[in-house]
C-alpha cells in the first residue's frame, strides 16, 4: 500500500498516539507484488545469506586454513617453547638479582689510586720526591695517578703536605687536585677500616680546617713579629730556634696558645712571606673547592685579626697586598654567610 502524503507535510515531533510514522516508498517494491505465493501465503521478508550463518563464516571458507591435523600439535608446541623460554628469563633474572644483593659492591667502579707512603724507606721516599718533581714539571695527570704518594697521618698531615708542595713549586691548580686525591684516599681507607667496626662519620674537610687554622695563625702570628720588630726599629733577620711560639705570644699578650708546627728552616722573614703567600692562595683555592670548612675557617681567621695587634698598631705599619687581598676575601666569606 503506497502512502502519497507528502513528507513535508510531516509534524516535527510525533505524538504518543496517532497513526503510524511514515517511510518513503520505491515506486517498485516487492512487497508490492501480487504474485500467486505471496497472495496465498504473503510476503516474507528473507534475511540475506551471509547473515543467516555464524559471524565470520565466510572468512573462514575464503582463507587457505589447511585441515591437517598436525597443525594444532604445532602451534601448541610453539606456544610451549616461548612459555618455557619466559620462565627460563625469569629465573635467571632472579638468580642475578640474589647474586647482586650478597656480593659487596665493586671497588673497580670508583677511583682507586696506588698510594706510595711517605714514611716508608729511603727508596720510597726518593720514588715519592720524584713524583712531586713531575706533578711540579707539568706531567700528565693520568699517569701520575697510578702512583700517588701519601702521609702517615691523616688530620695533623695538611702543613706538611703544603710546605712539600711548596718546596717543589706546585702550582695552584694541580695542588688542589693532589688534595682532592688525598681525600680520596683518607675516605677509602677510613671506610676499609671501618667494615668491621662501628661506622663513624669521615669528615676530613673539619680536621684539616683545625689543621690549617693553626698553621695560619704561626704563619701570621711570626710574621705580625717580624713587622712589629721593624716598626720599633730592632730588625731581626730571624728569630732565635730555641724560641717557640708560645713565648712571642705571652710578649705580645695574645690570649690563645699555639705550639709551633712550622720548621726551622721557615723562621726568616723571606722564606716565612713567600709560604704565607702560598698558603693563603691555596686555602682560597680550598675553598672554593669545598674542601674545608668554611664557617670554621671564616671565625678562626675573624678572631685572629681582632686579636692581632698589627691592627691596633696599623698606622705604623703597612699591609701587604697578600694580606689586603687576604683579607678582602674574608669579608666576602662573611657576607655569604650572613
Amino acid at each position: 500500500m503506497n502512502f502519497t502524503e507528502d513528507l513535508d507535510s510531516k509534524p516535527l515531533k510525533k505524538g504518543k498516539l496517532g497513526p503510524l510514522d511514515i517511510y518513503p516508498q520505491e515506486e517498485k517494491q516487492r512487497e508490492d507484488e501480487l504474485t500467486s505465493e505471496f497472495v496465498r501465503s504473503g510476503f516474507r521478508n528473507q534475511i540475506p545469506e551471509l547473515l543467516s550463518e555464524y559471524e565470520y563464516q565466510s572468512i573462514g571458507k575464503d582463507q587457505p586454513i589447511s585441515t591437517n591435523s598436525n597443525f594444532d600439535n604445532d602451534v601448541i608446541r610453539v606456544l610451549l617453547q616461548i612459555v618455557n623460554k619466559k620462565e627460563e628469563s625469569n629465573v635467571n633474572s632472579q638468580i642475578e638479582a640474589s647474586k647482586k644483593q650478597s656480593l659487596p659492591a665493586k671497588t673497580s667502579q670508583s677511583f682507586r689510586p696506588s698510594l706510595i707512603l711517605m714514611t716508608g724507606n729511603q727508596k720510597t721516599k726518593e720514588s715519592a720526591y720524584a713524583w712531586f718533581k713531575q706533578l711540579a714539571n707539568n706531567e700528565p695527570l693520568i699517569k701520575l695517578a697510578k702512583k700517588i704518594p701519601v702521609f702517615n697521618k691523616r688530620a695533623d698531615n695538611l702543613p706538611e703536605i703544603l710546605i712539600t708542595l711548596y718546596e717543589y713549586q706546585v702550582s695552584i691548580s694541580r695542588s688542589v687536585w693532589y688534595l682532592k686525591i688525598m681525600v680520596l684516599g683518607c675516605t677509602t681507607n677510613l671506610t676499609e677500616a671501618n667494615k668491621k667496626k662501628r661506622q663513624t662519620t669521615i669528615d676530613v674537610s673539619s680536621e684539616w680546617s683545625v689543621s690549617l687554622v693553626r698553621l695560619l695563625k704561626e704563619m701570621f702570628l711570626r710574621l705580625q713579629f717580624y713587622e712589629l720588630s721593624a716598626a720599633s726599629g730592632h730588625q731581626h733577620q730571624s728569630l732565635p730556634a730555641n724560641m717557640t711560639l708560645e713565648g712571642f705570644m705571652k710578649v705580645d699578650n695574645l690570649n690563645s696558645i699555639l705550639l709551633p708546627i712550622i720548621n726551622h728552616n721557615y723562621l726568616t722573614e723571606k722564606k716565612l712571606k713567600c709560604l704565607w703567600t702560598f698558603t693563603t692562595k691555596l686555602t682560597r683555592a680550598m675553598l672554593d673547592q669545598n674542601l674545608l670548612d668554611k664557617q670554621m675557617i671564616l671565625e678562626s681567621l675573624l678572631d685572629l685579626l681582632e686579636k692581632s695587634a698589627i691592627q691596633n698598631r696599623s698606622a705604623h705599619i703597612n699591609k701587604s697586598s697578600e694580606k689586603a687581598s687576604w683579607e678582602k676575601y674574608i669579608l666576602t666569606l662573611k657576607k655569604e654567610r650572613k
